[in-house]
Order: C-alpha cells, then structure tokens, then sequence
C-alpha cells in the first residue's frame, strides 16, 4: 500500500510525521545528545525533517552503516559525504562512530507496528540486534504511516518492542 503512493502524497505524509514528532513527542522526550535516525529507502517516511530538527536542537546525528550482519552507528552531520552501503541505503562516508550506551533515541523504520509496539522489518533482525545493545533506558520510536498499523503482530522471542509509534495522526506511546 505504502509503495504505491505518488512521491508527493508520501512527502506531505513525511511532514505531517514530522509535525507530530515536534509538536507531541519531541517535548516530551527526556533530555538526549546523541540520537540514531535512519535514511529512508524504497516508500519509507522521510527523515530528513527529523535529522534538521533534531541537529538544530544541538543532538548528535548517527546513521545505520550495515557491517557484516550488524548495524554500526556513524556520525551525520549536514553536507557530509554520503555514500551507498549494504542494501544500497545511503550512510555517512567515513563517519566517526559512537558508543551505543550514548545514544538516548533510535528512530526505527518497519514494514508493520502494532499498538502494542511490536515490529515487523525485513526479516534479517539488523535492528533487533542493534536495539538489543542499546542502555535500557534509549528510547526506541518507530516512524510509519498509519496505513501501516496492524491489529496484531505477535511478534518473536529475539523482537526489541518500540516504546512510541509516531505516525502522520498520532504520537502512540507503548
């Protein structure tokens, strides 16, 4: 459903995204100077608007640079030089990386989310892994179109659940 949107619906639908993570979760967000977003491939939500927002509130930008079978955080700051990785997915060329125990917020792309947080990605578990090393309390929100919600998503033993679902009609906290 979400890949046979026309560009400009899906860019409209990014920034009312956007909208709301300023306006209903970002204030509400605890203090954090380090946060992981991702560069969207394919008809996810843009991100763009949340990487400027966030950079100009002075946090620290990290991307996901696939390595092997694990993501590794690497530092994005405006007009560096992007290169295609893993997946052709854009990532920092030569970005410095980070200790995971800094970062206080992941945003997380996904196929599907359920009202009670669980995920559903592209079923190589890179997230799940990543999450997993993350300090317990990193905020974990994923970022969708409501089209993407489903009534249930029962979800596997190694799945990290996200603590908000922020979507282009609502902030949902888990």
């Amino acid at each position: 459903m979400r890949d046979s949107l026309p560009s400009a619906a899906l860019a409209e639908l990014s920034r009312a995204v956007l909208k709301n993570f300023k306006k209903s979760f970002f204030p509400a967000l605890p203090a954090v100077k380090c946060a992981m977003a991702y560069m969207p491939v394919q008809s996810e939500v843009a991100t763009s608007g949340i990487i400027s927002f966030l950079l100009s509130r002075g946090i620290k930008i990290f991307l996901p640079c696939v390595r092997g079978d694990e993501i590794s955080p690497a530092r994005y700051t405006k007009g560096c030089k992007m290169t295609k990785g893993a997946f052709n997915i854009k990532e920092p060329s030569g970005g410095k990386g980070c200790r995971i125990n800094s970062i206080g917020l992941v945003i997380v792309p996904g196929i599907a989310f359920d009202r009670r947080g669980n995920r559903i990605g592209f079923g190589k578990g890179f997230y799940d892994r990543f999450l997993k090393k993350l300090p317990e309390n990193s905020i974990k929100a994923g970022v969708c179109l409501e089209s993407q919600i489903v009534p249930s998503n029962p979800g596997e033993r190694h799945d990290i659940k996200m603590d908000y679902i922020i979507t282009e009609k609502a902030v949902i906290k888990i």
